[in-house]
C-alpha cells in the first residue's frame, strides 16, 4: 500500500479500500505513508488556498504518524516532505485511488479517479511517489521536534510597542528609527519558549487607519523587528494587528477578542492555558472579552521579567 496526502486527515481515503487497522495487522507486504512535513511552508500555502485549518491539520499530521509507527508493528514507514500537492494518492499493486485535496474547492476540477495498474497516468504517479520518497525525512526521527513545536497548544499574546520594543507605532518605515528591544524581554522569552508557550504578537496601530503609515511600511516593519528577534534565537509565531482608526470602532481592536480568537483557530490554542502580556490599563480589559485567559501588565515595579516568573510560576510544564 502506497498512500500520499497534503493532510494527515486524508487518510481517511483509505477506508474505501477497508479499514486501515486491517491493513496494518495483515502481515502481507509492507506500507509505505508519504506526509506533508508540518512545518513546510507548501503546506501552509496549501492550507491558506483551500481554506484549512494550519494548526489542526499539523496536529492531524503527527498524531496519524505516531499511530501509524505504533500499530504498524514495523511494517509501515512513514516519510515527511516537502513539497506536499494538492492531491491525495492511496495504490496498491493493482488499482489506484487519486483525489483533489479537497472534494469541489475552487480551482479544484479533477474529481476523483479510479486507476488500474498499467495505465500512463497509474505509472506517472508512482513514479512520482517514488521519486519525492527518496527525498523525503525519516518521520519517526521528526516526531521529538513536533512534539515540541507542532503540538504546542498554549500561547503568551504580546501587544507590542512598549511591550517588547521601544514604541515604533508612527514610524513611516523600518529606516526611521531602530528597533530597541526592552530590558528582560530577551531573556523573558527565551525561556517562555522553551516552556512551551508559542509567542503571538496582538497589536493595534491605527497609524494605517489615519494614513500615517501604509500597509507595506507595517510589513517592512515587522520584518525588521522579526529579524532583531531572529538574532537572539527567538521565533515569533505571528503578528495580528488591527489597523483600523478608533474612530472606526470595528471588530478587531484590543481589547475586543477578534485577533486572539483568530489565532487560537489557526494553532490550535487553549486559551485556558495562554497568557496576554501588554503595558497599558486598556490591556488589563481583554480579560472582559477573555476570561479564561491570564491577563497581564508591565509596569514600572513590575518588569517583563517578574512577570514571566509569575507565569512559569502559575502554568509549570
Amino acid at each position: 500500500l502506497y498512500v500520499a496526502s497534503a493532510s494527515g486527515e486524508e487518510l481517511g481515503l483509505v477506508s474505501e479500500m477497508g479499514p486501515l487497522r486491517d491493513l496494518l495487522v495483515d502481515p502481507q507486504g509492507a506500507i509505505k505513508v508519504l506526509l506533508a512535513h508540518p512545518d513546510s511552508a507548501e503546506l501552509r500555502r496549501t492550507c491558506e488556498g483551500y481554506a484549512l485549518d494550519l494548526g489542526y491539520v499539523r496536529q492531524q499530521i503527527v498524531e496519524r504518524t505516531r499511530w501509524l509507527l505504533r500499530e504498524g508493528n514495523g511494517r509501515c514507514e512513514v516519510r515527511w516532505y516537502l513539497s506536499p500537492p494538492a492531491f491525495r494518492i492511496v495504490a496498491t499493486s493493482a488499482v489506484m485511488h487519486f483525489a483533489p485535496l479537497v472534494e469541489g474547492a475552487g480551482g479544484s476540477a479533477a474529481g476523483s479517479s479510479v486507476l488500474e495498474h498499467g495505465s500512463p497516468f497509474y505509472e506517472s504517479a508512482m513514479r512520482w511517489f517514488e521519486g519525492v520518497w527518496v527525498s523525503a525525512v525519516d518521520a519517526a526521527h521528526e516526531l521529538e521536534w513536533a512534539e515540541r513545536d507542532v503540538l504546542r497548544n498554549r500561547a503568551i499574546f504580546l501587544d507590542r510597542d512598549d511591550t517588547l520594543i521601544k514604541d515604533m507605532a508612527y514610524a513611516s518605515s523600518h529606516r526611521d528609527a531602530p528597533v530597541v528591544i526592552l530590558p528582560g524581554v530577551v531573556e523573558g522569552l527565551q525561556r517562555l519558549s522553551m516552556a512551551g508557550y508559542r509567542l503571538i504578537v496582538v497589536s493595534n496601530q491605527q497609524a494605517v487607519g489615519i494614513n500615517a503609515q501604509t500597509h507595506e511600511d507595517l510589513g517592512l516593519i515587522t520584518q525588521h523587528i522579526k529579524a532583531a528577534f531572529d538574532e537572539h534565537g527567538i521565533h515569533l509565531d505571528a503578528f495580528y494587528y488591527c489597523t483600523h482608526a478608533v474612530t472606526q470602532q470595528c471588530n478587531c481592536r484590543k481589547p475586543k477578542p477578534q485577533l486572539f480568537l483568530e489565532a487560537a483557530r489557526r494553532f490550535c490554542l487553549d486559551l485556558a492555558g495562554s497568557h496576554f502580556i501588554g503595558d497599558a490599563d486598556s490591556d488589563r480589559d481583554v480579560a472582559i472579552h477573555l476570561p479564561q485567559m491570564r491577563v497581564h501588565v508591565v509596569d514600572p515595579p513590575r518588569g517583563f521579567a517578574a512577570v514571566v516568573e509569575e507565569i512559569l510560576s502559575s502554568h509549570p510544564l
